[in-house]
């Protein structure tokens, strides 16, 4: 009787600590979820949706989290599509403060909507709660006439923790404002493979390169980089200026990417009159205001006139002229003085490619010598450049900063504040000693010897028995859930094992 009582807790126990992975089994949907408010869910979806009735959902949004923070949630569109068509502004997925998101395989689909907008996929996280990490691939957004916004991501303040992004294989063209809008560093992007037109960011390019393109040859690739500019005067205090440029692009060119920016700098000593604007144009290509563009409307002031954003993109083929376009258009009265006021406006446009066949580094018809370093080409290449213009690219999987490829960790369990406490502890001192006991690897460590101990005494003669019965299931259950670091959890979960059954069960 005892013993079936034993067994009978220990089955008990067994079901209690794998409760947790139940609740990452796939669940199946043929509709909106909104709100999104479970962690370890894998949503698949089984057929079409057809978002009709935008209004009736919070955020008009058809996948939607709330505002606790959740973790581990992926929905798989499984090669079907969202297709929107309400009149109403409609959000498909608005992300907040989930750590570990993914959306992969399928299409959503702007092309029925009505006259209202929407943005299609946008994610941020909640102000104080954790950042996440999001993870897009094999999707396709179709815009149609009055989507907003392919991909909006957005940080909120306090930066303290990173926002990772990747993007695979996936597709944003033909939105009202941009395709993708990312305000985020490089250095947090992770990307290969996608198809864009339109992009706002801080510094930030998601690659069009192939995912699966072979890393190239050592030192078979040579830097060739041309920088034009074009200058134009006026000799009064207002008007227009207009200029352009125009690089040719060698037949072999691979890895093209073009810059342009347009400098405005007053001649004279002069007082601005701000509560005027001027406009400044940095296009491509030539006579096109649309797009690449950089369409400023600023107040006369300094630090408007000082300030040159400047555009990037990489549309161009091998063999084509990479062209810029640049208007400064500045009204009467901007400039006070009159008399003596005028300016000059300076268009420039840099091509960078790796060629085999040309190679040096050309400013404005001058010739420019290589120096060996590091540099990083992208996004996601490191290279390695020779006096001879000669360079080596090495692939960063995880992203370039400053010439490094970035390193990441194989694996993510545990997080870094959960195993700080575990790892090389000899440096801490008394209060680290008191800390490290509230992380939530220690917290999470008693509360496991005292659900073992409770359940030891609830069975006479149990002989420690339960005990350890509860802290094997326990450490490999938050092993599997990624609060033990693996190592410690299989350690932990073998040395108990050992004792159960030479000194418990006497088996050996």
């Amino acid at each position: 009787m005892k013993n079936m009582k034993k067994l009978l807790i220990l089955v008990g126990l067994l079901g209690f600590f794998l409760m947790p992975s139940a609740a990452q089994a796939i669940t199946d949907i043929t509709y909106c979820v909104n709100p999104i408010a479970t962690s370890d869910v894998y949503y698949t979806l089984t057929q079409d949706i057809n978002f009709t009735n935008a209004s009736s959902y919070p955020g008009n949004t058809c996948f939607f989290t709330s505002v606790a923070a959740f973790n581990n949630i992926t929905i798989d569109l499984n090669g079907f599509s969202i297709n929107v068509n309400s009149s109403a502004v409609a959000n498909v997925l608005w992300v907040r403060s989930i750590t570990d998101f993914t959306l992969k395989n399928g299409i959503i689909n702007y092309t029925d909507q009505g006259g209202s907008g929407g943005t299609a996929i946008y994610s941020s996280p909640f102000p104080g709660l954790p950042n996440t990490n999001n993870h897009y691939s094999n999707i396709t957004v179709i815009a149609g006439t009055y989507a907003v916004y392919g991909l909006y991501l957005v940080d909120v303040p306090p930066y303290d923790k990173h926002f990772n992004l990747t993007v695979e294989d996936s597709s944003f063209t033909g939105f009202v404002t941009y395709d993708i809008s990312l305000g985020l560093p490089q250095s947090e992007i992770t990307s290969c493979g996608n198809i864009y037109n339109t992009f706002w960011a801080s510094g930030s390019l998601l690659s069009k390169d192939s995912c699966t393109a072979p890393p190239p040859s050592p030192s078979t690739y040579k830097d060739y980089i041309r920088q034009v500019n074009c200058t134009q005067h006026s000799s009064t205090a207002y008007g227009s200026l207009v200029c352009s440029n125009e690089i040719y692009i060698p037949a072999d060119c691979v890895n093209i990417t073009t810059e342009a920016w347009t400098v405005i700098t007053l001649n004279n000593e002069t007082w601005l009159h701000s509560n005027m604007s001027f406009t400044r144009w940095t296009c491509n290509p030539e006579g096109d205001r649309t797009t690449h563009c950089d369409n400023l409307y600023k107040t006369c002031e300094y630090y408007n006139f000082n300030a040159y954003p400047l555009r990037r993109w990489d549309d161009y083929a091998a063999g084509q002229n990479a062209t810029s376009f640049h208007i400064t258009s500045i009204p009467m009265g901007c400039l006070e003085n009159q008399e003596g006021g005028n300016f000059t406006m300076i268009g420039r446009l840099q091509l960078s490619c790796k060629s085999f066949t040309e190679s040096g580094i050309e400013i404005d018809g001058e010739e420019e010598s290589c120096e060996h370093g590091m540099y990083c080409f992208n996004s996601n290449t490191m290279e390695e450049r020779f006096t001879d213009c000669t360079s080596i690219l090495t692939p960063c999987p995880f992203g370039c900063v400053e010439g490094v490829c970035l390193s990441v960790a194989t694996t993510t369990l545990p997080r870094e504040e959960d195993r700080q406490s575990l790892i090389d502890l000899s440096p801490y001192g008394i209060a680290s000693w008191v800390t490290m006991l509230f992380t939530p690897f220690s917290i999470i460590t008693m509360m496991l010897v005292g659900i073992g101990a409770y359940f030891e005494q609830q069975v006479d003669d149990a002989k420690g028995a339960i005990f350890l019965a509860v802290i094997i299931i326990g450490v490999l259950g938050f092993t599997y859930l990624g609060i033990y670091p693996a190592w410690i959890g299989v350690l932990i979960a073998i040395i108990c094992a050992g004792i159960l059954s030479k000194f418990v069960l006497n088996l050996w």
